[in-house]
């Protein structure tokens, strides 16, 4: 090989033209695109698999071929196409000379196969066509059309036949575009037929990925059907000979993998209808593959060289153990690429590229690192020696190459993180960037077995004879250069070299999974999840009105099924919905009462754009997200995270083009009636549309100028003020101002509220409320809540619900305001609305009561009693003056609610003893059952007191008997002044009772007669009833009935109000024991101060006979006598005591017999009390 002027490689070796080349099915075809072809083991098997379906009989000859990008499945159907053409065709010719040559025996079946189908000689019909993103039925169409078209035929009829299908094509087509109506699958199996009966169908569909993403996308049931009948079509010969053979990139479930259980179960029993047939090349095939693809000169200089280069190749490989490369016919066909490069390309094709496109690229693609180019700038050295492409150059191809790698490929954070590396070092010599790319490319491909970055590989593969890294211990001088320096790591466990850390992920693979994982989520809801809208303000209308007015925003798509509207509670005034299909639903809820909120529709003309933006970010956070190796793989997640943060910006720039400021051109505004009709807003996009329609559905709100209240949410000052000033409505109406002092938050809420609209104001007089004058912004909600009051005659109102329809157009109250301008109006309107409160009558308006409605207004209810006309209104006119006083909250007299209020309030207002005793009259207690069970205010007094006094109900209209209306008058009159009198007499009673018990005829002494008494025996009485009764009597009490109250309560332990009728009788008993006891000791404690004898013990000495009769002394006993008697009295204790046997029982029998002993008939004594004073004094009680 010694020349004068080195010939370059290309000279002896070049890559074989046609690996340079695409295939697209319906624009390549014929010999020309097979000329250099060459069937491998894939392709040679499929053809096998497809010569055995179509020689069988009554089974489905359908044929699912499944392969990765760039795998050569295109160039397949080309073969396929040229092997099922009529026999004088050129193409046909060369792709059985194709086929013979390389599998024999598979030729040999295929040819049998066309004589089964009696196809040898003309072939068959070939639909050939690429799927695009449309339904199935699209691409069968398009398929037959051209299968028509290009089958050649002599047969006058043949011809007439398949002019006819063609038409028939261009007919449904037509209709499709023209009125979107899809033919059925009836009409499709005619024109299949009707081919069938020229010559066999091949129908053959490449990228059938794209129908099948169509399908996920539409969920069109009538594509799944087209796909089972099919398939099922193509198992009968004697109907129809059909064989279809579909091409993707995945396999039928994985396009389903978004789909729902029962969506994949359909899928699936489509799917068994076809034999799925892998298209994947072994590394073994891949390396033929390559060994194929050069063409070498004869040249004995060059041949001798490669075989000298190959022979130590394949030394070097058996030594480290590289067995797959160790064949020198192999590593010789395969020059320039050094051993380790043939052995790493097949799988970095697969993983980080797209099979055999990427290897043709780099094998015979212009590219300035690829082989041909190579082989075209390196010249022959001068001493015979073959230089070669090593694996450094392999990297630089893969990283200059494949701009999108990092986003598309396989294990992608493991290549951006080896590459970030390598590229951002500094200071690196060219000997150890080259070295370091090395060791990067094998931790690539690194299968943990021979093939790893281990010193004895990384030599073999960089020591290419340059500067630096000349010879294997200069490759291993770069090493350890590089390990010192931090940019590898030495895996002593592994034996290898690392420049990567992560874990291997496929971000592609990830991002694709979850794609398709999102696929059945409409992109509304991605957008939701990923973008959601924040309110838009309508601002005019916000500043001429005061109420801030914000629309909640939200998208939909041709997927929603129903558009909602912020109910009551949702603090939005209206929805904004953005539209993102051409056609989407309008169903829409519906309030019962016909006021909805506003719902303004937003369309563009193309809203695909955003979807697909959507669906990538969507995809992105759901990987970041879901994804458990990205997750652990910080390479991986920065990368990803960096990708979706990009993808978000880009979907908002997309966004702000299509629904932004700036273009109101191309989107378009509407009103969704209440008709659910689309009307154009005439404003321009955005807020001021917003505000049109603001002033449209809001146009009865007031204007309201006081933000404090004017709101949905109260702040705790702002709830306080308003608390404040509900009261002083309730408790000041009468009074300027409602009494409100200063200038704090709850003046401004009354003056912007209350007194600039003149719902309180100066009428005759007086301050009141009512209605506001009718140029006045108020005037609307005033009457909106008069007419609701009005409409409760027959059914009560929740006042929960009326607020809401405050709050709902065309009024638009803030939840903050609208308890206000209620409370007033109920006020206004006192005398003929009732408030109740879980169902009953509340006859008072108090600020308790307010309390709780504005906490829980769900809880309360309103209704109306109008003016009532006839015996009812006689009877009302009456009724009022007899009742006591003025109610609080009401405005007027002689109203249902005027009387039942007083009658109420009265009942409620006694005492619990008077509500529950029996001792009143039956009339009296028929009334006071009634009023206190009563629920409806007409009810009780037109119907229940009536009977409670054995009378007949008033009528609502007509009349009613005069004696009947006189009757009830004065037996409701005697009712209520005995049931307001009870507890007065009960009072009085005892009174009465304890001057009897302690000898006070005279009502009116009782109290001045027995204090004065029981301060006499004050600190001298040790039983403990006595004690408290004569703490009770001796009370500094100024009201006479409080004395009684407490005497009453010192007796029985209860308080008077609360008495039974049990314990009233209690009362009377023990004051009557109290009083005699009282008495007793009265009368000692005047005897011992008559004498007045330090050396005596006073004993008063009480005996009862059996006849009932007592007899009582007084027996002073001298301190010298009780002790010379002493002795005694114990002798004859421990004498009884032997006889009774225990000291209490001897004690108490002698009692007995002294009593016996000293009074006829008396058998037991009983010491009842003491009293000693010096020496001491007492008293002892004996009763038989």
């Amino acid at each position: 090989m010694t020349r004068s002027k080195p010939p370059r490689f290309a000279s002896f070796r070049r890559p074989v033209d046609r690996f340079a080349r695409s295939i697209n099915v319906e624009r390549d075809a014929g010999s020309s695109a097979l000329s250099s072809y060459l069937p491998m083991g894939r392709a040679v098997d499929a053809v096998h698999r497809l010569a055995a379906t179509l020689s069988s009989s009554h089974v489905e000859r359908a044929l699912s071929i499944t392969g990765p990008y760039g795998s050569g499945k295109s160039s397949f159907a080309v073969l396929v196409d040229a092997l099922l053409r009529p026999v004088d065709d050129a193409a046909r010719r060369v792709a059985d000379d194709l086929l013979s040559t390389a599998a024999p025996a598979v030729f040999e079946a295929l040819a049998a196969a066309r004589i089964h189908l009696h196809a040898e000689r003309t072939g068959f019909v070939r639909c050939l066509a690429t799927a695009e993103r449309e339904p199935v039925v699209v691409t069968v169409l398009r398929a037959l059309d051209t299968g028509a078209e290009k089958f050649s035929t002599s047969d006058a009829a043949q011809k007439r036949a398949l002019e006819k299908v063609r038409a028939s094509v261009r007919e449904l087509r037509t209709q499709m575009q023209r009125a979107g109506q899809q033919p059925t699958v009836r009409q499709i199996r005619e024109l299949v037929e009707r081919l069938s009966m020229v010559a066999p169908v091949l129908l053959l569909i490449d990228e059938f990925g794209k129908n099948l993403e169509a399908f996920a996308d539409s969920r069109s049931a009538a594509d799944l059907f087209l796909l089972q009948e099919l398939a099922e079509w193509s198992r009968n010969d004697d109907e129809m000979r059909l064989v279809i053979v579909t091409m993707q990139h995945l396999a039928f479930d994985e396009y389903a993998e978004s789909a729902s259980g029962a969506q994949r179960r359909e899928w699936a029993k489509v799917q068994g209808r076809f034999e799925d047939v892998p298209f994947v090349d072994s590394a073994a095939s891949t390396r033929a593959l390559i060994a194929a693809a050069f063409a070498s000169a004869d040249d004995a200089s060059f041949d001798g060289a490669l075989r000298r280069w190959s022979s130590e190749s394949v030394k070097t490989a058996r030594r480290l153990g590289l067995t797959e490369i160790a064949d020198e016919d192999l590593v010789r066909a395969c020059w320039p690429l050094h051993p380790l490069a043939l052995l790493a390309l097949p799988d970095l094709c697969q993983r980080y590229g797209q099979n055999e496109r990427t290897l043709f690229s780099f094998l015979a693609g212009s590219d300035s690192n690829s082989v041909a180019t190579w082989l075209r700038e390196t010249a022959c050295p001068a001493d015979d020696t073959l230089p070669c492409v090593r694996v450094d150059r392999v990297y630089d191809f893969f990283v200059d190459s494949s701009a999108t790698l990092g986003s598309a490929a396989h294990g992608a954070s493991r290549w951006v993180e080896i590459d970030t590396r390598i590229r951002d070092v500094q200071g690196l010599s060219e000997a150890q960037r080259r070295v370091l790319k090395t060791v990067g490319l094998l931790n690539l491909v690194s299968s943990g077995g021979t093939l790893r970055a281990s010193k004895d590989v990384i030599a073999w593969a960089a020591a290419d004879g340059e500067p630096g890294t000349e010879s294997r211990a200069e490759v291993l001088t770069r090493l350890d250069e590089m390990e010192a320096g931090g940019l590898i790591t030495w895996r002593d466990f592994a034996d290898e070299f690392r420049v990567w850390q992560g874990s291997d992920v496929d971000l592609r693979g990830a991002i694709d999974h979850a794609r398709r994982r999102l696929r059945s989520t409409s992109a509304a809801q991605l957008l939701e999840r990923i973008r959601p809208l924040p309110p838009l303000i309508a601002a005019r209308h916000s500043h001429c009105s005061g109420t801030l007015r914000s629309f909640t925003r939200h998208w939909v798509d041709a997927q929603t099924e129903r558009l909602g509207v912020p109910g009551a509670e949702d603090p939005a005034d209206g929805v904004v919905y953005y539209v993102l299909d051409k056609t989407f639903t309008t169903s829409i809820e519906h309030s019962q009462d016909g006021r909805r909120k506003p719902v303004v529709v937003v369309t563009v003309a193309d809203g695909q754009p955003i979807k697909d933006a959507a669906l990538e970010v969507a995809a992105m956070a759901e990987a970041l997200a879901s994804d458990e190796r990205v997750k652990q793989d910080w390479v991986a997640r920065a990368e990803l995270i960096e990708r979706h943060a990009e993808a978000l910006s880009a979907l908002d720039a997309q966004l702000e083009t299509t629904f932004g400021a700036a273009a109101a051109e191309r989107s378009k505004w509407q009103l969704l009636e209440a008709d659910d009709r689309l009307t154009p807003i005439p404003a321009r996009g955005g807020s001021m549309a917003l505000s049109w329609v603001a002033d449209q559905a809001y146009d009865s709100a007031p204007v309201v100028r006081n933000d404090i209240l004017n709101r949905h949410q109260l702040s705790s000052a702002g709830a306080k003020a308003r608390r404040e000033l509900i009261e002083a409505m309730l408790t000041r109406r009468q009074e300027q101002d409602l009494g409100i002092e200063g200038f704090g938050p709850e003046m401004a809420m009354y003056r912007a509220i209350l007194k600039d609209s003149r719902i309180h104001w100066l009428r005759s007089g007086t301050w009141g409320f009512g209605a506001p004058p009718e140029n006045t912004t108020y005037g609307p909600v005033w009457k909106f809540l008069v007419a609701a009051f009005d409409a409760a005659k027959q059914d009560r109102i929740v006042v929960g619900d009326l607020w809401a329809s405050l709050g709902a157009p065309p009024f638009g109250l803030r939840a903050g305001l609208a308890p206000v301008i209620f409370t007033a109006a109920l006020i206004a309107n006192a005398d003929q609305v009732a408030l109740y409160e879980h169902g009953t009558f509340r006859p008072a308006l108090t600020p308790e009561l307010f309390e709780r409605l504005l906490r829980n207004p769900e809880r309360f209810q309103i209704k109306h009693f109008g003016t009532r006309r006839g015996a009812r209104r006689d009877l009302l006119d009456l009724a009022v003056k007899l009742l006591p006083g003025a109610t609080v909250g009401r405005e007027r007299a002689g109203s249902v609610l005027a009387v039942v209020s007083r009658l109420v309030q009265s009942v409620n207002m006694l005492p619990e003893h008077v509500k529950k005793t029996k001792s009143l009259t039956p009339g009296a207690l028929g009334v006071r059952a009634a009023i206190l069970s009563a629920t409806e205010p007409d009810d009780l007094l037109f119907r229940a007191i009536p009977a409670a006094l054995g009378l007949p109900a008033v009528p609502p209209t007509g009349t009613y008997a005069g004696p009947h209306l006189k009757a009830l008058l004065d037996g409701l009159a005697h009712a209520i002044r005995e049931l307001t009198d009870a507890y007065p007499a009960v009072l009085s009673d005892i009174v009465t009772v304890l001057g009897e018990a302690l000898g006070v005829p005279d009502r009116r002494q009782v109290r001045s007669n027995v204090a004065e008494r029981a301060q006499m025996l004050a600190g001298k009485v040790v039983d403990p009833d006595v004690r408290r009764l004569i703490t009770a009597l001796t009370a500094e009490i100024d009201s006479d009935d409080s004395w009684a109250e407490y005497v009453g309560l010192q007796v029985t332990n209860v308080e008077p109000a609360a008495w039974t009728d049990e314990d009233r009788t209690v009362f009377h008993a023990r004051a009557s024991a109290l009083g005699g006891t009282f008495r007793r000791l009265e009368a000692l404690n005047y005897e011992r101060r008559a004498r007045e004898d330090d050396g005596f013990d006073a004993f008063r000495v009480t005996v009862t006979r059996p006849d009932g009769q007592e007899s009582a002394t007084v027996v002073w006993a001298a301190q010298t006598d009780r002790e010379r008697l002493g002795g005694i009295v114990e002798v004859a204790l421990r004498d009884i005591q032997r006889v009774t046997g225990t000291a209490t029982e001897a004690r108490d029998l002698l009692l007995a017999l002294l009593a016996e002993h000293g009074t006829a008939g008396d058998r037991r004594t009983e010491t009842v009390a003491s009293d000693k004073d010096n020496q001491g004094s007492g008293e002892r009680r004996m009763s038989q």
